[in-house]
């Protein structure tokens, strides 16, 4: 019987460990990211073939290239695996706005004291505004095969490498709580 309460104490003992492992500082289960990138497939395809951005004029003042703004909420499942939603926004000029939103998986491949390589991938709708009351919703993608997040535990920096409506390259600061 003595066997029996020493085994179950140190069982008990050991579950008790790791979740104070888990709730120490060392792995955090929520993060916010605000982001900006360059050049998204909004830009290149959407105005393009919708004949709303005329290509054939230029990049005028009147037509500047946008700067897009995200925001993604992560929830940490473990250290490997992440789930959440994204939203987006551009506008060009006083024509076109486009405000999307994603929900996003992110899968953490590398992990490293101040380091981390991920890839993640989005889908959902974006709604495109145009000033001729042309609107409509249309599908909302990114796929980001390569990013990188560098910095200490609760902030971050990252950036990432992908297709799709948010941004070719995407950079932007990460909270962790």
């Amino acid at each position: 019987m003595k066997k029996f309460i020493i085994i179950i104490a140190l069982m008990l003992s050991c579950a008790d460990m790791v979740a104070q492992d888990e709730n120490s500082g060392r792995f955090y289960r929520h993060e916010i990211a605000v982001g900006t990138g360059y050049l998204s497939f909004a830009t290149i395809a959407y105005s393009h073939y919708w004949g709303v951005w005329n290509w054939d004029e230029g990049l005028e003042a009147s037509h500047p290239i946008p700067i897009p703004v995200s925001v993604h909420y992560f929830y940490h499942l473990n250290k490997n695996w992440a789930f959440g939603a994204t939203a987006h926004y551009e506008q060009y000029g006083k024509r076109e706005f486009y405000f999307g939103f994603m929900p996003q998986a992110k899968w953490s491949w590398l992990h490293r004291k101040n380091v981390s390589l991920y890839s993640r991938v989005a889908a959902g709708a974006m709604y495109a505004y145009y000033i001729n009351d042309d609107n409509r919703f249309v599908p909302d993608f990114q796929f980001s095969p390569f990013g990188i997040e560098v910095g200490r535990m609760h902030w971050r920096g990252f950036i990432d490498i992908g297709v799709g409506t948010q941004d070719f390259v995407q950079g932007g600061v990460i909270y962790r709580f």
